[in-house]
């Protein structure tokens, strides 16, 4: 699916960013694909992205807890 589209059909985009500004937010996406098990991003790194997930699933886990914390 298309970055534009994607963003379309989730309301926290939808509702509060006119047509422009969604234009310009997907303008900007790169889409990935990751392997299972491979690691998006680690705590207490500085983050400088939004990742919206268009299938599959992710684990959120933390150094602290054995097992997820959430998914």
């Amino acid at each position: 699916m298309e970055p534009r589209e994607l963003l379309g059909r989730i309301a926290f985009f939808s509702e509060t960013l006119d047509s422009g500004q969604l234009d310009r937010l997907a303008a900007g996406a790169k889409q990935r694909s990751l392997a299972a098990g491979e690691v998006l991003m680690r705590e207490d790194e500085p983050g400088t992205s939004l990742f919206v997930l268009d299938s599959g699933q992710v684990e959120v886990r933390s150094a602290d807890e054995p097992d997820p914390i959430a998914e």
